[in-house]
């Protein structure tokens, strides 16, 4: 088991069924995760904490930040 701090964070969900899905899943959220923290002028997280929660048909995809 791994603690995740209380933190805020940006995060997105993509639908995905698959493990072929949740990479291109992956491909495409954090580089729009990226940007979206970028134009807010938000900083990231210095440990660059990303995650994803596995759920029935959809993938979480989560960046904290500061």
């Amino acid at each position: 088991m791994f603690l995740i701090p209380n933190r805020k964070s940006y995060f997105t969900e993509l639908k995905t069924s698959g493990m072929l899905s949740m990479i291109i899943a992956a491909i495409k959220a954090y580089p729009k995760l990226g940007e979206a923290i970028t134009a807010d002028r938000v900083v990231p997280n210095k440990e660059g904490m990303a995650y994803e929660e596995y759920h029935e048909g959809f993938t979480r995809f989560v960046m904290a930040v500061e």
